[in-house]
């Protein structure tokens, strides 16, 4: 891995490779160097014959993290943005949809915090559009613990056992998360579950 240096406005390159793959990720840097950012839009044409031309949308952020935080990292209210790609497969066909939630959550510094939420969905069956109307909910109560590199865990209390997992840099004003899933809900009924989420937020108070 090589890191080009840095510019005057911030942006980096880092150069990578996995086994015989080659390439370039880029963004900018905070002027403390306590959080990074990046994305593209590409068009590439990879053996169009073979592979056709393959079209993404990238987005990256990340943390500087220590090895001595903990519960008092995370003291605040953080505004954040989460979004999930899904793809369900089922017996005779594929829907895949997008969520988009505007989330807001209040950590004590000592274990405990509430929060809530607002968001919608769209997608598509391959037939028809299906655009939901928005949703919202809050969780009255919920836990978290951070370990000392940076890792937070958040159980919401929200009928849904729902738990969030990421990272908290190590000023404690950003908060990154995502991952990729996959889940055999009800197979039969309701298919094979794929999903790709992120989330990203900064402390605002």
């Amino acid at each position: 891995m090589t890191l080009t240096p840095l510019i005057l406005d911030g942006a980096f390159n880092v150069d990578v490779s996995l086994g015989s793959e080659t390439g370039t990720v880029g963004g900018w840097v905070s002027i403390d160097g306590n959080a990074l950012i990046g994305g593209e839009i590409m068009v590439e044409d990879r053996r169009p014959t073979e592979d056709g031309i393959k079209y993404s949308l990238g987005t990256r952020a990340g943390g500087k993290t220590d090895s001595a935080m903990d519960l008092s990292s995370l003291n605040g209210t953080y505004h954040l943005f989460s979004r999930d790609s899904h793809f369900w497969e089922y017996p005779g066909g594929v829907i895949d949809y997008e969520w988009g939630a505007d989330v807001i959550m209040t950590f004590d510094g000592n274990g405990g915090c509430t929060g809530s939420h607002t968001g919608r969905e769209f997608g598509s069956d391959g037939n028809t559009v299906i655009t939901p109307g928005p949703e919202s909910g809050e969780f009255a109560t919920c836990t978290y613990t951070v370990t000392p590199d940076g890792i937070f865990s958040a159980s919401l209390n929200d009928g849904t056992d729902t738990t969030v997992e990421g990272w908290v840099n190590a000023v404690g004003n950003l908060i990154v998360s995502g991952g990729v899933e996959m889940e055999d809900r009800r197979p039969a009924e309701d298919g094979t579950h794929y999903s790709v989420g992120m989330m990203t937020g900064v402390k605002v108070n």
